[in-house]
């Protein structure tokens, strides 16, 4: 017999936005190769992207699906990482396209976006192809020496 169980995205994987994007979509896709989950999908209908999955029950309870979803919500946050970067003053629009370009272009960068006053990029990466101090390597080849490295997590 099947039954659904609806999970708020955000508290399996914090990190995650509030806009479904493919990160989530990926979630609900490992979610789905568990053995006994029949469907996942990611809703954002109520507001709060929620992740909806749907299980035989006399395969999986409650509980152990919870336990699949948190698991697998850990992995996608464990393989991406998230740095911001200060920026100089003056940076302009131009720069900030042309920094934000040059970082996506990065093996392993999956966004970067300056802030819209150019005091900040944000990058997320993937761990596995990519570091921090790597990104931050080829930031000052685009901007300049005294790039900071700024963990968001402080």
């Amino acid at each position: 017999m099947s039954k659904t169980v609806t999970l708020d995205l955000l508290m399996l994987a914090p990190t995650l936005p509030d806009i479904p994007d493919a990160r989530c979509h990926q979630l609900a896709r490992t979610i789905l190769g568990s053995r006994g989950v029949e469907h996942c999908h990611v809703s954002s209908q109520e507001g709060a992207p929620e992740l909806v999955i749907t299980y035989d029950e006399d395969l999986l309870g409650e509980d152990e699906v919870q336990r699949i979803a948190r698991k697998a919500g850990g992995a996608i946050v464990e393989s991406r990482g998230q740095i911001l970067l200060s920026l100089p003053p003056m940076v302009t629009s131009h720069e900030a396209r042309r920094l934000e370009g040059g970082l996506r272009a990065l093996p392993g960068v999956l966004s970067a976006s300056v802030s819209r006053r150019g005091c900040w990029v944000e990058i997320e990466f993937q761990r596995d192809l990519t570091s921090a101090d790597e990104i931050a390597r080829h930031s000052r080849v685009l901007i300049s020496p005294d790039t900071n490295v700024v963990d968001p997590s402080d």
